[in-house]
């Protein structure tokens, strides 16, 4: 299954966008349903938008043209995003977490090509350009063996 992301909201390339729906995805939008499913926050069940807005108008929810505007959805996830951080103790923007999952997603496929797919990304090169982040451990790694290799000569 797939959440697909029209082009008319993928901000740079305009084309549409598909994010696959991996089990811990799935977990999040089980939630997400839990939520819509409390009382206080039935009214917004006929809302057909992944975060409807808090601020729509009660008395017009049942209206279908009313419900389907831009009006009904959360235009900024910002107070979301910081509510979930805090609950979790993290700090960070979102875009520090895409930039991992693509990093880490570099990391278990290396393959640039495979991770183009997964960030919707055009060019490989972006990817091996941007996201090419090494730890210190792995410096040192990266560094020590060049070492052995290259200056292997004895020191008296």
């Amino acid at each position: 299954d797939f959440i697909i992301l029209p082009g008319a909201i993928v901000r740079k390339s305009r084309k549409e966008h598909k994010i696959v729906i991996t089990p811990p995805v799935r977990w999040i939008l089980d939630n997400i349903q839990n939520k819509l499913n409390e009382k206080k926050y039935q009214k917004y069940k006929f809302v057909p938008w992944l975060f409807p807005s808090t601020k729509t108008k009660s008395k017009s929810l049942l209206d279908p043209e009313y419900v389907n505007t831009h009006g009904t959805r959360l235009k900024d996830t910002r107070g979301c995003w910081l509510a979930v951080m805090q609950d979790l103790g993290l700090e960070g923007a979102k875009k520090m977490l895409r930039k991992s999952f693509i990093s880490m997603s570099k990391v278990v496929l290396k393959d640039s090509f495979k991770v183009m797919f997964l960030s919707g990304h055009t060019k490989e090169a972006t990817i091996d350009i941007h996201y090419n982040k090494s730890t210190d451990d792995q410096q040192k790694e990266y560094a020590n063996e060049v070492s052995d290799k290259v200056f292997n000569f004895n020191k008296n």
